[in-house]
């Protein structure tokens, strides 16, 4: 879930630096997306653990009330 939400501004972020022009501000935003995924591959490992599947599941039981 939180994987998802972090891969999600990632790809956001790839749709503003098709509109960038500035070179710096291109490096900038590679740099972001660089850390979204290094992020994303983190909360994978996270959600893949007892404590966060408990963590989620809980979650899950909180948004579907």
């Amino acid at each position: 879930m939180l994987s998802r939400k972090i891969l999600n501004v990632r790809t956001s972020l790839l749709l503003l630096e098709d509109k960038l022009a500035d070179k710096d501000a291109l490096a900038f935003v590679e740099v972001c997306r660089s850390e979204l995924a290094d992020a994303a591959d983190l909360a994978v490992e996270l959600e893949n653990t007892p404590m966060g599947q408990a963590v989620m599941a809980e979650e899950a039981k909180r948004v579907a009330s």
